[in-house]
């Protein structure tokens, strides 16, 4: 539940930011990929630190390779997607 939480606030806060960055007289516009990756970086480091305080280990993501496997061919999906 937590992790769906944080996600809904990430993505809309994602979406505001940026409309209202753009939306500021005098700021010159920046490239829509670098904000994309580096919100796919923070969602990264943000799993990371949720299976560190959970597991312990990183080892625990890669102790189901099919389950990885799932999770990882939509993620990189969206991120083609959306750059």
């Amino acid at each position: 539940m937590l992790v769906l939480v944080l996600l809904t606030v990430q993505n809309a806060g994602a979406v505001l930011l940026m409309r209202y960055t753009r939306s500021i007289p005098g700021e010159t516009e920046f490239v829509t990929q670098t904000a994309v990756m580096m919100q796919e970086f923070l969602k990264g480091m943000t799993c990371v630190f949720i299976l560190l305080n959970t597991e312990g280990t990183l080892s625990s993501a890669w102790a189901q390779p099919v389950e990885a496997l799932k999770t990882a061919v939509p993620a990189l999906l969206y991120l083609g997607q959306n750059n």
